[in-house]
């Protein structure tokens, strides 16, 4: 399998925003006796610095941190470091430096935020500060320097305490009632001031993000003065803070404990499953010999009690497969052999028993609630105070088996849309300190995209993949879900990956899920005759059928014809009618690629596609009654909505009746619904005059429509004007003529004064034309 960075999207990467406040360039300086580099990393990040002939080497675990190291010759010579080089790897990130030199290698954290490592001579002066920059540093300067950096110390001391208060391990005293005096203090400083290698260099651009002009300061806020008054009477006159340490915060339950109701009988009690006491102070290849010589007894009889023991003893190490070959090679009959036999799979990653304990839909309070929820068979969060104890359960598991289960309960919360308390779980984990697991590393990068943060998620799951991690198959899954949710590009490396992925699973049960995967990602990319042709194939290579119908269901309704072009759109989906069935799960579906059919002008296709949707579904019967009103089929539109109330229905059928120029029953149609602005819009055609004066704003159309009206007798005529020859050309049209039976010099004069009108009037009408 090929590895390549998956949704290798430069742009996109190279322009997002750098995690956090680490990484970038590795910055260099040369001094007097030794060579400086230096990383930006947080305080509280681990680091650990391993050297070697020739070779020093620079790890944080468990964190992904991309550094450059483009420049880092630019300010040294290759006199003592020879090359430097940064990977993510799935332990973390590993800076290697290559020397050329017999020197001393140290460490030393500046500025509360920056990691230094010197490459000093051996004879050379320590590199923190020689007595002669001690002495020549101006004093108020290095008071300044000094105190910024002490007060940076509490501000993270302070963050820490924080982060503890929110997870109940501290308790802070409420706020006073008076104001908080506070003092201003000396204006901040900047670390580039006090270290020059800070400042040597701009902070590296990300590829395509603009470069800044200047390197961004440092500020480093001074701590507040002491206020007056203030000492140690009044320091001790109030709690200032109440830590919880473990043992407090489960003594503090233990009255609580004795006054719990009685577990339902599906239950199991916490006594059977408190694993930590399945193993003794001794290492554990100690205690397995000892208790395998106790498996047989006198007679050879098998050992029950010493069979449960190493059992228990395995599975507290996370050896399931061998705790579940032990008692199913023993066949010893125990009350918890069912339950250590789940827990065996469960440590494993594997699914339980059925009907076994680990799989019954039972809400379970404290430990048998906390494998209910590892093990993923039963809703991983029920409510908050059922995951209370299931995270105080939790904490209470040996270090090493949090660190083994804690991927698998934070997954399945994640699935379970609840990502606050995933997160609430990883930061139990995270205080192990052991390096990661891949499993970790990828719910790591989950949790990110939870977060809303989809391109460190992607980074993250990238490294996994690209060092073919043994969960690199799910990362890439994940990957590819991310990319098409959040509508990236996919490259052409990506659909590689997940070809070979297919093909390395032949046959087993992830090759149709990667093979709908394959399918899903071609048509995000346009190609969506490359994607029914591969669900094709993937339904004669597997017996996956009504997966894969599913999934070529949501890759035809989710097509866009305008990227896939719409004659190639409409030709793919005339073709692949068959893979549409007509179950009503279906319907959804079946409309929505109708309408889009209808907006291309294939009202025959649309129907053949929405007939079997509208014998169930009211937008279903729309959709076909449109199909049929753009084929000029009117009576059919009627017989399609028959009895169907609704406004669109109702429009539908006026459509219908006006098509076949009945312009009274359109409009009677739309009356009955309240449409009146669209009977209005058909009373001129239908010849409702009294209406269309009032409907039309174009006045010489109200005009006329007004002459009908007394034409036809529905409204009376209007008197005759004193004087036709002031009137406008609109209301001359509507002027009643004189009576030429009885002719008089009057009649003659009005007809003549309106007959001029009339002309104007017409020509205004044909100069509109």
């Amino acid at each position: 399998m090929r590895h390549a960075l998956p949704l290798g999207l430069a742009l996109m990467i190279g322009a997002a925003p750098a995690f956090g406040a680490e990484g970038g360039a590795i910055r260099s300086g040369e001094h007097d006796g030794f060579s400086r580099l230096v990383m930006q990393v947080e305080p509280q990040t681990e680091w650990s610095l391993e050297t070697g002939p020739g070779r020093a080497v620079v790890t944080f675990p468990g964190k992904p941190l991309t550094f450059t190291t483009a420049g880092v010759f630019d300010k040294i010579p290759r006199t003592r470091i020879t090359s430097v080089r940064s990977e993510i790897t799935p332990a973390g990130t590993r800076i290697t430096v290559e020397l050329d030199c017999e020197c001393r290698v140290s460490t030393s954290f500046v500025g509360a935020q920056y990691l230094a490592l010197d490459i000093a001579d051996r004879d050379a002066a320590p590199a923190e500060v020689t007595p002669t920059q001690a002495e020549a540093e101006d004093p108020a300067a290095r008071e300044a320097r000094e105190s910024a950096l002490v007060y940076n110390a509490e501000e993270n001391l302070l963050r820490q305490i924080e982060r503890a208060a929110e997870q109940g391990l501290v308790t802070l005293p409420p706020a006073k009632d008076s104001p908080a005096e506070t003092a201003e203090g000396p204006p901040p400083t900047s670390l580039s001031e006090a270290y020059p290698e800070f400042a040597e260099t701009t902070p590296p651009a990300l590829p395509n993000a603009p470069e800044e002009s200047e390197p961004p300061a440092l500020p480093l806020a001074m701590p507040p003065q002491p206020r007056s008054g203030d000492g140690l009477e009044g320091l001790f006159a109030s709690d200032q803070i109440q830590a919880t340490t473990v043992f407090d915060r489960y003594s503090a339950r233990a009255t609580d404990r004795l006054t719990q109701p009685v577990l339902p009988p599906d239950c199991v009690p916490d006594y059977r499953l408190d694993i930590g006491y399945w193993s003794t102070t001794k290492p554990l290849f100690d205690q397995v010999p000892e208790l395998r010589q106790r498996l047989y007894g006198e007679f050879d009889q098998v050992n029950p009690v010493a069979v449960v023991e190493l059992a228990k003893l395995y599975i507290r190490y996370g050896f399931g497969a061998e705790a579940e070959t032990l008692l199913t090679d023993f066949d010893v009959e125990t009350p918890d052999k069912r339950l250590l036999i789940d827990l065996a799979r469960v440590v494993d990653g594997r699914a339980v028993t059925p009907f076994g304990p680990l799989s019954r839909d039972t809400i379970c309070p404290g430990r048998h609630g906390m494998w209910l929820a590892v093990a993923g068979t039963t809703p991983a969060f029920r409510d908050a105070d059922h995951f209370a104890t299931v995270q105080e359960a939790f904490a209470d598991l040996p270090p090493d088996l949090r660190m083994l289960i804690g991927p698998h309960l934070i997954g399945n919360l994640l699935d379970a849309g609840r990502p606050h308390e995933a997160q609430l779980i990883f930061d139990t984990l995270s205080r192990v300190g052991d390096p990661p697991s891949a499993e970790l590393v990828l719910v790591t990068a989950r949790l990110k995209a939870a977060e809303g943060e989809p391109v460190p998620a992607i980074r993250i799951m990238s490294g996994l993949v690209e060092h073919s991690a043994p969960n690199a198959i799910e990362a890439l899954e994940r990957m590819v879900e991310i990319a098409l949710v959040e509508n990236f590009a996919i490259p052409d490396r990506t659909v590689t990956d997940l070809r070979s992925a297919a093909l390395e699973n032949r046959r087993t049960p992830d090759e149709a899920p990667l093979r709908a995967l394959l399918a899903r990602a071609l048509a995000a990319r346009g190609n969506l005759g490359e994607a029914v042709e591969e669900i094709r194939d993937a339904k004669a290579d597997t017996a996956a059928d009504a997966f894969l119908d599913s999934v070529a269901v949501h890759v035809l309704a989710s097509a866009d014809p305008q990227r896939v072009g719409p004659a190639t759109y409409a030709r793919i989906i005339l073709a692949s009618g068959d893979l549409i069935s007509e179950m009503p799960e279906n319907d959804a579906a079946r409309e929505e690629i109708a309408s889009r059919l209808l907006e291309l002008g294939l009202a025959k296709a649309a129907q053949s596609i929405v007939i079997p949707a509208a014998g169930r579904d009211a937008a279903g019967r729309l959709l076909l009654a449109r199909a049929y009103l753009t084929q000029g089929d009117a009576p059919m539109v009627r017989r399609v909505l028959k009895d169907m109330d609704g406004a669109e229905a109702a429009d539908l059928r006026a459509r219908s009746f006006f098509i076949e120029g009945d312009f009274t029953a359109a409009q009677a149609e739309l009356d009955a619904a309240g449409l009146d602005a669209e009977a209005a819009s058909l009373a001129w055609p239908s010849g409702d005059w009294p209406r269309a004066g009032e409907a039309v704003t174009d006045p010489e159309r109200a005009s006329m429509a007004r002459y009908m009206a007394t034409r036809t007798g529905e409204t009376a005529a209007p008197p005759p004007s004193e004087d036709p020859s002031a009137l406008a050309p609109d209301q001359a049209f509507v002027e009643p003529l004189p009576q030429l039976e009885d002719p008089s010099l009057d009649a003659a004069r009005r007809l003549l004064a309106t007959g001029g009108k009339l002309e104007d009037f017409i020509q205004s009408l044909l100069a509109k034309d």
